[in-house]
């Protein structure tokens, strides 16, 4: 048995799940797999007993990779129905060590500039983008819980459109809501940040409370390609 708990273990329960919306079941296979995660973890380090932050950091890469397949097939479908070329980018692939010619010109458009401190790519997962113009269409931060600091994508986006300011560029969040902050309407301000300063924020759940700005994952290729069309299309026309 290897020591650590593999993230390919996880991916294949995951493909075999026998769903229509598999990743409203994500929470589920989290739950099933982290009990192995934590043993494999304290074997292969002996002498720590508390494997909380392993397991979150796992989530959230495992979280990361699921949902940019899903996200990439959605706009797939868009680009094969519209005619568009929409395209996502993972952060990660912005990284000038393995960032590939074609995404020279992306990553200039989200990286900022501190001078003589750097410059360093925001702290979001992906971004969406017109393959054709280089063009961004929207930002895409993934969250397992709401506990974690929303404040830091909305940093971030800030940044954004600070650099492209010719461009309405949406914040999107995607999220399984692992700690419920979405089941129902509340005053709290994670749940007043969601509904105020994300445009769209996406669930990976099969009950919760919808508003205008919390959806299922279901619509998000319904949305993609109704809002980021219209938003190349404006961005056309700004140019």
């Amino acid at each position: 048995m290897p020591l650590e708990y593999d993230p390919s273990e996880f991916f294949r329960a995951y493909d075999a799940l026998n769903e229509s919306a598999k990743y409203e079941h994500i929470s589920r296979l989290f739950s099933v797999a982290q009990e192995e995660f934590e043993t494999r973890w304290r074997a292969a380090n002996p002498g720590k007993k508390d494997a909380t932050a392993a397991w979150r950091n796992f989530k959230g890469r495992v979280l990361k990779e699921v949902m940019g397949n899903h996200i990439a097939d959605a706009l797939d479908e868009v680009n094969a129905r519209s005619g568009l070329a929409l395209a996502l980018a993972s952060v990660d692939d912005l990284k000038p060590s393995i960032r590939e010619n074609d995404l020279e010109e992306i990553s200039a458009a989200v990286v900022t500039d501190y001078g003589e401190y750097g410059r360093h790519l925001p702290n979001v997962d992906f971004v969406v983008y017109d393959d054709r113009s280089g063009r961004l269409a929207a930002i895409i931060c993934c969250k397992v819980t709401l506990r974690e600091r929303l404040a830091i994508p909305l940093y971030a986006a800030h940044k954004i459109r600070e650099q492209n300011p010719d461009t309405d560029i949406p914040l999107l969040l995607i999220t399984p809501d692992e700690d419920r902050q979405l089941r129902r309407r509340s005053k709290t301000k994670n749940y007043a940040m969601i509904n105020t300063e994300f445009d769209a924020t996406y669930v990976l759940l099969d009950q919760f409370t919808e508003t205008d700005r919390i959806r299922r994952f279901s619509r998000f290729e319904l949305d993609a390609a109704a809002e980021l069309a219209q938003q190349i299309a404006r961005a056309a026309v700004q140019a």
